[in-house]
């Protein structure tokens, strides 16, 4: 058949807890329907190609209305269209065709956020996680996604948990997850400060700044003024 209900087999290749090759098959067949998703996919992403890229996938859906990876597409390009509600219906129409899709539950779970609703976005996050594996990067956007929510409701000892996984991953400069680094040490400066664990806090700081200028970004001006404050406290106590 020239579409499973998923819409995409993914194959990871993995050795000594190294990924050492990865595939994701599509179908492939120069039926109408199948060039249609395949083109409303390549769109996707595409800056000022969302219109073309909802129309390339309204095909399949029409066509084949249990095709959970069309439907997960479609809600990324009706969310970068600010068409949220579409976008939510999108993204649970293909979790309930397919459960284990994890772009779905992420594509859910930013729609959530965007509605402030964080114990939702929370549990569509974990989803995720569930059905992601760490050699992908959406995993780890799921991963810092969290830890922000948890940061929302103020509950820092679970957002302190997930940054701290991030913190301990070695992010390649090609991977999406790369630029975020130094935002995950300033709100894990933001976590360890609210806990009460100051030293630990301006540690987190010194790091923000460091990975910010490695990479050519501004440290955030907040946190430099943060970092600033408990150094000096941190004088005054050890004089």
């Amino acid at each position: 058949a020239q579409f499973a209900v998923a819409g995409l087999f993914k194959v990871w290749v993995i050795k000594d807890r190294q990924l050492i090759e990865r595939f994701f098959i599509e179908p492939e067949s120069d039926k109408g329907v199948v060039m249609a998703f395949r083109k409303g996919r390549s769109l996707v992403h595409q800056e000022g190609k969302e219109a073309d890229a909802r129309a390339a996938l309204d095909k399949p859906i029409a066509k084949f209305e249990r095709h959970s990876m069309a439907y997960a597409y479609r809600g990324y390009v009706n969310y970068r269209l600010k068409n949220y509600d579409d976008a939510h219906y999108d993204f649970t129409k293909s979790i309930h065709l397919h459960e284990g899709n994890a772009e779905a539950w992420l594509g859910r779970a930013r729609v959530y956020i965007r509605r402030e609703a964080w114990s939702d976005a929370i549990a569509d996050l974990q989803q995720a996680l569930k059905y992601s594996i760490p050699h992908e990067p959406m995993y780890w956007e799921a991963r810092r996604l969290k830890g922000y929510c948890h940061m929302q409701q103020k509950e820092y000892e679970e957002a302190l948990a997930d940054y701290k996984l991030l913190a301990r991953r070695p992010f390649k400069e090609d991977d999406p997850n790369y630029r975020y680094v130094p935002e995950v040490w300033a709100r894990m400066g933001d976590a360890l400060r609210a806990l009460g664990q100051l030293d630990e806090a301006l540690e987190a700081y010194e790091r923000h700044v460091a990975e910010a200028r490695k990479r050519d970004q501004q440290p955030e001006a907040g946190v430099t003024e943060t970092r600033s404050r408990l150094a000096d406290e941190a004088t005054k106590v050890a004089g």
